[in-house]
């Protein structure tokens, strides 16, 4: 296996043995041997850990458990402590979410201090076949159907070239230790209801699965080459970019039948989904002028073009203490103190209880996965199911704006407060904040 790995690293050009690689262990048996096979091979390597603290001591355990093989072997380790609980539930994502971009935060930070050189990471053949069929369960397009990549922004994938199974012999083969998660054995998480229910009842149908999934993900990939070539040369002739605009020419759609997928493939890099596409598609005929957003573009279905522009960003302010009036684009927000704990009507006033509110305070327009307690609720609700529940339009969305204090959303401007901040009879002093837009 050690041929192979050194093989694979060769043939994929992934690194040199003089370069810097960082390998991201764990302590599980996948990037234990991982690590194992860098060492026998003689690379320049440094082994970096995530302590994500959601299993106590056990986290503990693990980072202390790939120290000490670490310093057995002589090689340099970092570890970084994140806390994920905080970080999920603050941008309102799951835990796994939440774990995967912490990680890869710290990834690109280690690169970025490191010139020239590499992350290593152990996804095997298995890792990248149920990454497949879970992109296809919830829906993708060809981008997703070919699995993991092997090199991508200086994340090498080393162990692309085998199977779990020949990973555990290996492990057994060379005495290698590892630290179990329990978590990777909870079918509540879809990855493990999938790795523990479904892959043996379709290896039933195939048994050859994991290498056809392996094979499917080589040709998707050359697929996907071909059609970013192909779109290439499209857009030479039917966009044109300028002036801050992109003109897509709707005649380019003629002779296509799935004429949404076509157009997601060109409108994606802007923030647009498919069911966007699709309505786009559908008013192409119709009456010139409709707008469709995203969070960050604006388009127009035009007589002759669809134009693609970015929309005025409004950046954040801060508010201090003792502040009168601030401004964001074309809104303003008039601050005052007061003893009235009487609970406006008015939602563009908003009542709160001064105590509780941490300065300076922060005024930005929303963004995926913020979250907040809407007034009135007790659990918490992403801002972006808040205002489809409110039907707030995608004009509407564009400008929605949120005001945080220590961290915590405390008012959807203009819409709803937190009810953590709310004011209560045991309230003494009241921050009173106003809107105002600009027609």
């Amino acid at each position: 296996m050690r041929e192979r790995f050194q093989k694979f690293i060769g043939k994929h050009d992934l690194c040199s043995r003089t370069q810097r690689v960082f390998v991201a262990v764990s302590g599980g048996i996948d990037s234990m041997v991982l690590l194992d096979l860098f060492v026998q091979s003689g690379y320049n390597i440094t082994c970096a850990h995530v302590n994500f603290g959601l299993r106590g001591e056990e986290s503990d355990e693990d980072e202390r458990f790939v120290r000490d093989r670490c310093n057995h072997l002589g090689i340099p380790f970092l570890s970084k402590p994140v806390a994920t609980k905080n970080y999920a539930t603050g941008k309102g994502i799951s835990i796994q979410m939440a774990a995967r971009e912490l990680r890869y935060q710290w990834f690109s930070e280690l690169l970025n201090d490191s010139e020239g050189s590499v992350l290593a990471t152990a996804h095997h053949i298995n890792d990248s076949g149920e990454t497949m069929l879970l992109n296809l369960i919830r829906g993708t397009g060809i981008d997703g159907l070919t699995g993991i990549p092997i090199k991508k922004d200086g994340i090498i994938r080393p162990l692309a070239f085998a199977t779990r199974s020949e990973i555990d012999q290996y492990a057994a083969a060379h005495l290698i230790t590892w630290r179990e998660d329990e978590s990777n054995l909870d079918d509540h998480y879809q990855r493990n209801f999938l790795r523990h229910r479904v892959m043996g009842l379709l290896k039933q149908l195939n048994p050859s699965l994991d290498d056809t999934l392996s094979r499917n993900s080589t040709r998707m990939g050359g697929e996907r080459e071909l059609i970013e070539r192909s779109l290439a040369e499209l857009k030479e002739d039917f966009v044109v970019d300028g002036d801050g605009t992109i003109r897509i020419d709707k005649s380019i759609f003629d002779g296509f039948i799935h004429k949404s997928g076509v157009l997601l493939r060109m409108i994606e890099p802007f923030g647009f989904n498919f069911a966007t596409a699709e309505s786009i598609v559908a008013a192409m005929n119709g009456q010139p002028g409709k707008s469709f957003f995203s969070t960050t573009h604006q388009l127009v279905v035009d007589r002759k073009y669809l134009i693609i522009s970015a929309l005025n960003e409004l950046g954040e302010t801060e508010i201090s203490q003792g502040s009168k009036q601030v401004s964001l684009g074309n809104q303003t927000l008039q601050i005052n103190e007061s003893t009235n704990v009487e609970i406006p009507k008015d939602h563009s006033i908003a009542s709160l209880d001064l105590k509780k509110i941490t300065f300076p305070l922060t005024w930005r327009k929303w963004k995926e996965g913020d979250s907040f307690q809407p007034l009135g609720m007790k659990g918490r609700k992403k801002v972006s199911d808040f205002l489809i529940d409110e039907k707030i339009s995608l004009t509407g969305k564009q400008t929605t704006t949120v005001l945080i204090s220590g961290g915590e959303i405390i008012w959807v401007v203009g819409m709803r407060i937190d009810d953590r901040y709310k004011i209560t009879p045991a309230t003494n002093n009241v921050l009173v904040i106003s809107l105002n837009k600009k027609p």
